[in-house]
């Protein structure tokens, strides 16, 4: 696999520290990138931001092995929403550690995602840019999170996954680069293969005094992926119902091994 990563921030204000964090860890097969925007200026939000990127960052090379990717990020964005939360109460009576997240990890060709937030995860393919993630926003007002990292004892995180082509790019950002770009600015940006830093310097250029924010965002620049992640542009149709006997690359269904019917023991030539 090989990917070309780029970063880059700017704060709102020369001197002054970014809301924003931001870090990828790459190692053989696998990429991760995670990105998060303090919910306001203050030392509270700024402190949720850095500690989810390095927590989530650290904790993903020291996870379980048995852990897929999905299930690791979910769980670990949980996790620090809870103590978020009750860090919150105890240190201001109230939720002052919050902030978005956005992250996404590359592995055996596939790009596993999630978001909290207003921090968008795009994809740019052959030309055209779809938007993976949600945006948590008030629609009356969009500066308003109704969900984010540490508002709420519990959340939901909005998880996404799909397989990856080479020549495929992925871009996380927080607001401060979204609501200075279009759509079409980014998909032209990254169809020359600009990098992050382009992209925010070109955002910071375009604000004005009271749109002016902190920016950053993470470009991954997807060259080459493993051989066997070929076999991810099949077409696979998945039976929505399994039955005893059924029959799949020659393995014999005998019997389920939960409720909802979907973990199965199988046998083929006398082996289960």
């Amino acid at each position: 696999m090989k990917i070309l990563a780029t970063s880059y921030g700017v704060a709102r204000s020369e001197g002054q520290p970014s809301s924003d964090a931001f870090d990828v860890w790459m190692e053989r097969a696998t990429a991760v990138a995670v990105l998060s925007d303090g919910a306001g200026s203050g030392l509270p939000a700024r402190e949720a931001a850095q500690r989810a990127v390095r927590s989530i960052v650290a904790g993903y090379a020291a996870r379980p092995r048995a852990w897929n990717p999905a299930h690791t990020i979910d769980v670990f964005a949980r996790n620090l929403n809870r103590a978020y939360f009750h860090e919150s109460q105890q240190r201001y009576e109230r939720s002052e550690m919050v902030a978005t997240l956005s992250a996404v990890v590359i592995e055996s060709g596939r790009l596993y995602g999630l978001n909290l937030g207003d921090s968008p995860v795009y994809l740019w393919r052959d030309g055209r840019l779809s938007t993976l993630s949600a945006a948590h926003v008030e629609s009356t007002q969009k500066c308003m999170l109704p969900r984010a990292l540490g508002m709420a004892p519990d959340i939901e995180p909005q998880c996404f996954e799909m397989p990856l082509r080479a020549g495929d790019i992925a871009l996380l950002c927080s607001d401060g680069v979204a609501n200075q770009l279009s759509a079409e600015d980014i998909a032209s940006a990254l169809s020359r293969h600009s990098t992050a830093r382009t992209l925010v310097l070109d955002a910071r250029q375009r604000a004005d005094d009271e749109s002016l924010d902190d920016m950053s965002a993470i470009v991954l620049d997807i060259r080459e992926l493993p051989e066997s992640a070929a076999q991810d542009v099949r077409t696979l149709d998945i039976p929505q119902k399994l039955a005893k006997a059924d029959l799949f690359d020659g393995y014999e269904l005998v019997r389920s091994f939960n409720t909802n019917n979907r973990v199965w023991l199988a046998q083929k030539n006398g082996q289960r």
